[in-house]
């Protein structure tokens, strides 16, 4: 039976090398309320879930608090269904079995890397591997991934989205297309990557 979509997987399908095949994808922001749900659903939306498990949390994430309704909303606007969702706190496990991390934030991946040091090569904020991901695209997954990590200095602008939290509608919407237009990068390159057989999964 399929699970909708933002409910927390079970542990095992998290992991690299199970049955299930699936290459874990972490999403992580403050309170797991807003920008992370949001990320998570618009990735299981994108990406080719045959080959990529995609979960969220927060470095100081309410446990098992439904989606904002502000944030819910546009993950509503852009065709995802956020009513199943719930949030949890992010743990070293998750951390440990998670082949990609993607955060909201530079302070939300300090705060990964508090966790687990050894993420930091699978570690990025969400702006900052879109574009790093893209100059790499021709590369199967753990080299994007590790060449993502030896340029990240090469992502420019913006690299942080901020906290829509009570910021009104329009905050909302502006963080939500930004969110939307990273998905779209990082999904194009990542299911490139599954369609030419460049996924490790062990």
């Amino acid at each position: 039976m399929s699970r909708a979509p933002g409910v927390e997987p079970g542990p095992s399908s998290r992991v690299r090398g199970t049955h299930t095949n699936r290459f874990a994808i972490l999403t992580v922001c403050t309170a797991n309320i807003c920008r992370s749900p949001l990320m998570e659903l618009l990735l299981r939306q994108q990406l080719d879930t045959s080959f990529y498990e995609v979960g969220s949390a927060g470095t100081r994430g309410f446990k098992s608090h439904p989606m904002d309704s502000d944030a819910a909303r546009q993950a509503i606007r852009f065709g995802a269904a956020p009513q199943h969702f719930k949030s949890r706190p992010v743990t070293a496990d998750m951390i440990r079995v998670s082949g990609l991390i993607l955060t909201a934030t530079r302070e939300h991946r300090s705060s990964v890397l508090g966790l687990d040091p050894m993420a930091l090569r699978r570690t990025f904020t969400l702006l900052e591997f879109a574009q790093l991901a893209a100059e790499y695209s021709n590369q199967p997954l753990d080299a994007l991934i590790a060449e993502s990590s030896r340029h990240r200095s090469h992502a420019k602008g913006e690299i942080d989205i901020e906290d829509p939290f009570r910021q009104g509608e329009l905050v909302n919407q502006q963080v939500a297309e930004k969110i939307l237009g990273a998905v779209r990068e990082v999904s194009s390159v990542l299911n490139a990557v599954a369609a030419r057989g460049g996924i490790i999964t062990s």
